[in-house]
């Protein structure tokens, strides 16, 4: 046989001690140019000599070996790189050189995953067999309970998509209840049976009320999920959409299961929202105004409702209007949304209504803002409310300027009773402390404070101690800790204070 020249040895990735012969009959040179190997003697000789060797040759040795398996004819070079098909390598018993045996071993972990696809494939065939039988049973059972029967079926692991031409659906409620099943194991019969008889309970649920039986939830709050959002069918979510947004809740928002349950509890439609198109924007809208992670899961558990507004077609534009109208600073106005989260879900005509309010009666708008900031409810106080406070304390006797003034000291004198606050504790500063109307104008804090936890057992103690009346009664004495007021202003201990002040409350209940 010819012997290869040396432009067929270096195409074919020998060295020039590696030279075989070829019978010159099949292998010409055209096809040793294209790397062709397709003569059986030049095939075992190459075999013979490559024992030990060459990469290239080896490759090549291999290809060969697959087309004449095949039994498919050399792909030219244009349709080489055009197969969509890899030709499979050869079986881990045959001898296979090292490259080949290497990338076997690789792939142990994919063909273990791959058995265990086989296994799960296997449960799904049989359940695909059995699922005929129960089909026929429900078709078999009274037409007035055909729904319900049909929902014990899918509870029945052993239930498939094909073979009982299900809906999408009831398809979805099957595969949760697998998943469910499988993952984390569902509900107690004993506690669904009970859940069921008590809450109304649909037997498609389980899944879902496992989900939330996990977070804590009682008979109660099932039963308030089942009443207040049976229409639109909270436990009818799919089991994975409920876990993702539980996820988000629990770690990006920062909500302990606790307080996740109490948030379902108190907005079940939290849920129905969808994640990246809605709950998501919305952190990321909290986040950019400057409040802290604590502080957005408080906005969250107080505001909840927040969801279902737009961030720039609702949410911004009532932040800028607290910005433009008060003046406040991003600083100032975040700490109005951590006091009061419900802020967001007020409109800007129901906030101009108060701020109008507030400017007829002699506050500037730069007290109003120091109102928001410290008290933000008075955004929120009913305007008629508001009329009654201020009328009130012009009846003894303040002027317009003055209520302004105890109103942007105190914003917290809009939220008192009258009839059951100031006018009691304003009697027993007239009558008992010598007080007056310039009393509460220098001191409004004082319709803050308890009248029979403070003011009174204060008063008489000094009395007491004193053995003579103290008028007008010193308003620094009720602003100051009982431990201070007992060694500063009674001299005594604070245990002989706390039992006086426990001797007065009794003879004002009896």
């Amino acid at each position: 046989m010819p012997e290869l020249t040396g432009r067929q040895v270096r195409l074919l990735g020998l060295k020039p001690q590696d030279r075989v012969q070829t019978c010159g009959r099949c292998c010409r040179r055209s096809a040793v140019k294209r790397k062709r190997v397709t003569c059986a003697a030049y095939r075992s000789e190459l075999e013979h000599t490559i024992e030990q060797g060459e990469a290239p040759a080896r490759s090549r040795l291999l290809s060969a070996r697959r087309r004449q398996q095949h039994q498919e004819p050399p792909p030219s070079r244009s349709r080489l790189f055009r197969r969509t098909q890899t030709p499979p390598l050869p079986e881990p018993e045959e001898k296979a050189p090292r490259a080949v045996g290497r990338l076997l071993q690789r792939s142990q972990p994919i063909k273990t995953a791959s058995n265990g696809l086989t296994r799960v494939t296997d449960t799904v065939r049989r359940a695909q067999q059995d699922k005929g039988v129960a089909i026929n049973e429900a078709k078999q059972t009274n037409a007035k309970h055909k729904q319900s029967d049909r929902r014990n079926v899918l509870n029945n692991p052993r239930f498939s998509q094909e073979a009982g031409k299900l809906s999408q659906k009831d398809w979805q409620v099957t595969t949760d209840w697998l998943v469910t099943n499988m993952e984390d194991g569902l509900l107690d019969d004993r506690i669904w049976r009970e859940l069921v008889a008590d809450c109304g309970l649909d037997p498609c649920e389980r899944p879902q009320a496992t989900l939330f039986h996990q977070l804590g939830m009682t008979k109660a709050d099932f039963t308030k999920l089942v009443t207040s959002r049976r229409s639109n069918g909270l436990l009818q979510l799919r089991v994975p959409t409920i876990k993702n947004k539980l996820r988000f809740l629990r770690d990006e928002i920062g909500l302990s299961n606790e307080e996740v349950r109490k948030l379902l509890v108190k907005c079940p439609r939290i849920l129905e929202h969808k994640l990246e198109s809605n709950m998501r924007p919305h952190l990321e809208f909290l986040r950019s105004q400057g409040i802290s992670k604590e502080d957005i899961s408080k906005v969250v558990q107080s505001a909840p409702q927040m969801f279902q507004l737009s961030t720039e077609n609702t949410l911004q534009p009532r932040l800028l209007f607290l910005k433009d109208q008060l003046g406040v600073s991003p600083e100032a106005l975040a700490k109005i949304l951590v006091k009061l989260p419900n802020v967001l879900t007020y409109t800007t005509q129901f906030m101009q209504e108060r701020i109008d309010f507030l400017t007829a009666n002699g506050m500037p708008l730069e007290d109003i803002a120091k109102a928001a900031v410290a008290h933000p409810q008075v955004l929120h106080y009913s305007v008629d409310r508001m009329q009654e406070k201020l009328q009130y304390l012009r009846e003894i006797g303040m002027g317009q300027q003055q209520v302004a003034q105890s109103i942007s000291r105190l914003p917290q004198l809009l939220s008192l009773d009258i009839r059951h606050n100031m006018r009691p504790k304003y009697n027993y500063l007239q009558s008992q402390m010598g007080g007056s109307v310039q009393t509460v104008c220098a001191y409004p804090a004082y319709f803050s404070l308890s009248l029979l936890q403070r003011i009174v057992p204060r008063h008489r103690y000094v009395q007491m101690v004193r053995a003579e009346p103290v008028h007008p009664f010193p308003m620094n004495y009720l602003k100051m800790s009982d431990s201070k007021f007992a060694s500063h202003v009674a001299y005594t201990s604070l245990p002989r204070f706390e039992s006086f002040k426990a001797d007065i409350l009794t003879g004002f209940r009896s």
